[in-house]
């Protein structure tokens, strides 16, 4: 996973309390003791979890941990940003083009830049979340691209929160968060993606 800040047009990487919208310190500095406690089942009741900390001007909406199958299966989401513990945030130019679809039987769909990939999600409780290996394209993706720092998280997630509309997975190796948004629904939303495999052929990742 590349350490180095992205550079280009594709991504932008700001310190979280420049970032728009984005945690002040000590709320952040929080969100990994959060997500630790609802993956061992601590924090579980929906709407009691808040973010909160002192001198954050910025009222908190509820964390909440509902059952993964209601909460997520059929739903699509597109990358907000992913909150590293250094404080950097790194943000795409285009959410559509980092996207994530969880199917109601445990699959899982998903859009990488100019790579698409499909595996498997596993939600043990409400709160917890897992993905199995994913199988990806693996063309190269231009400068700037998000594309390997926004693969690499999924194999450490172990926790998700929805808080305002928006699902946050919270990684076990380096304490990343990465936040989505919902992608509205439209008539054929229900529809999951092709999965890469062998014979196959995925739509242009730009169109």
């Amino acid at each position: 996973m590349p350490t180095s800040t992205p550079t280009g047009p594709r991504a932008t990487a700001l310190p979280t309390a420049q970032a728009p919208g984005g945690f002040p310190r000590a709320r952040r500095l929080a969100l990994p003791v959060l997500f630790a406690l609802v993956a061992i089942g601590i924090v579980t009741a929906p709407g009691t979890a808040r973010l909160a900390s002192a001198g954050d001007e910025r009222a908190a909406g509820p964390m909440t941990q509902p059952d993964a199958a209601a909460a997520l299966a059929g739903r699509t989401w597109r990358l907000v940003r992913i909150m590293s513990m250094d404080d950097t945030t790194y943000a795409p130019e285009d959410r559509s083009h980092y996207t994530l679809t969880f199917g109601a039987g445990g699959e899982v769909q998903l859009r990488a830049d100019c790579n698409r990939g499909c595996g498997t999600w596993e939600s043990s409780r409400p709160g917890a979340l897992t993905f199995g290996q994913l199988a990806t394209t693996r063309a190269l993706c231009p400068p700037g691209s998000l594309h390997d720092r926004y693969l690499a998280g999924f194999s450490w997630v172990r926790s998700y929160v929805l808080r305002d509309g928006n699902l946050f997975l919270a990684t076990m190796a380096d304490g990343s968060i990465i936040e989505f948004e919902p992608v509205p629904r439209t008539p054929d939303s229900s529809q999951m993606p092709s999965e890469p495999g062998s014979g196959s052929v995925f739509p242009d990742a730009d169109s």
